[in-house]
């Protein structure tokens, strides 16, 4: 395999793409979803959120994982399926129609993960860009 396995505390590089690159991420409703559904995550299984850039049709994250955990597959399956779960439930509370039930079926793709040999540097910033506000 091309990608490298999990191991024990690191630092990973997700690419993460809305199913059939639908423009859901970037609505008010999904962005407080996700933000919900990360709370929730954090609290169960802790992992460190070193930088967020969320697009339209997909996001990029990069995360710390605990040295004792190695897990990271799990907490996407899990934010995929609560994602879906519950865009699918506040479409419908709103009223919506079921092509836009359906627009959510399997809501989010995890796309690759990438391991970073030196988080250190990752955790410091460097090459990573600055906010303006």
């Amino acid at each position: 395999s091309r990608y490298r396995r999990a191991r024990h505390g690191r630092t990973f590089f997700f690419t993460v793409v809305t199913h059939r690159r639908r423009p859901l991420l970037c609505e008010d409703r999904s962005r407080a979803l996700l933000r919900e559904i990360l709370q929730e995550l954090r609290q169960a299984r802790p992992f460190t959120i070193d930088a967020w850039v969320l697009l339209p049709d997909h996001l990029h994250c990069i995360w710390t994982i605990p040295e004792e955990d190695t897990d990271y597959s799990m907490r996407w399956g899990w934010i995929k399926k609560e994602f879906a779960k519950r865009l699918r439930a506040a479409v419908v509370e709103d009223g919506g129609n079921d092509s836009v039930g359906a627009m959510v079926g399997g809501a989010i793709h995890v796309g690759a993960a990438h391991h970073y040999p030196d988080s250190g540097k990752v955790r410091r910033g460097v090459g990573l860009p600055t906010s303006t506000g």
